[in-house]
């Protein structure tokens, strides 16, 4: 699962990675200074300036909440060198330091929230296994596009990486009088064969359903959650660990048998 830290908002001065590289998965994307540019709208400058104009009788003062603003440019890998394009929208966000006679000092700095990323990050780790097929993989990676854009819509992606995984792992989709079987049915199918992976599919299912059928809000944690989930139920089927824990073992007691 990627770090948590690089998903939530940075400042457009930071000198910290803002991501792991997409391209050679080894290296990490830095702000290209050069090719990186934010600011306030116009909208948001214009509004400012009329409720802080001491000449305008309606002007009830500016409170840093009703700032709106945005940002684009490049991310440079620090490895491989290739370039990332991310754009998104800034905020102002309370910062509180300490000066240099250790007193308190608040001020508000720009903040940068991502909205669209490309090449996308891997919000997961996939198995290496060649039994983790390519549709799966191609439907995941919609589900990181779509997790910057639109919650609901990442959400009903997932619920869909859920149906191919289950045709992947020979679960029917229709039943022997050839009628189709929704998920819900297909997954306590599953259920015989794992329950506690069939468990954490019906979860998914239902953060799907809410994504596809339903008004409620999905927030990003939520999505995180259900990524960090997937991500456990993907190794566990294609490169479970008890069973290299178990390969070891054998190792061990047929060398020293």
């Amino acid at each position: 699962m990627i770090d948590q830290k690089f998903l939530k908002s940075f400042s457009p001065t930071t000198k910290q990675p803002i991501g792991p590289c997409a391209f050679c998965q080894e290296g990490h994307l830095y702000i290209n200074e050069a090719e990186f540019h934010f600011g306030e709208d116009l909208s948001s400058e214009t509004y400012r300036d009329k409720v802080t104009d001491p000449d305008n009788d309606e002007g009830f003062g500016w409170d840093p909440d009703y700032y709106t603003g945005h940002f684009a440019g490049l991310l440079l890998c620090n490895k491989c060198k290739n370039k990332t394009s991310i754009s998104g929208e800034t905020r102002l966000v309370l910062t509180v330091d300490k000066d240099s006679e250790d007193y308190n000092q608040a001020y508000h700095i720009e903040h940068c929230t991502i909205k669209s990323i490309s090449p996308t990050l891997k919000l997961i780790t996939f198995p290496k296994s060649p039994k983790f097929n390519w549709t799966l993989q191609t439907i995941l990676i919609k589900s990181f596009d779509l997790f910057w854009i639109d919650n609901a819509a990442c959400a009903n992606k997932i619920r869909t990486s859920i149906e191919i995984l289950l045709t992947d792992l020979g679960i029917p989709k229709i039943d022997s009088s050839g009628k189709k079987l929704n998920l819900h049915t297909r997954i306590e199918e599953f259920k015989k064969i794992n329950t506690p992976i069939g468990e954490l599919l019906l979860t998914l299912k239902i953060l799907g359903n809410v994504g596809s059928h339903s008004n409620t809000v999905i927030d990003r944690e939520d999505l995180l959650s259900a990524f960090e989930v997937l991500e456990y139920v993907l190794i566990e089927l294609f490169e479970p660990k008890s069973s290299k824990i178990q390969d070891l073992s054998d190792k061990i007691r047929k060398k020293y048998k």
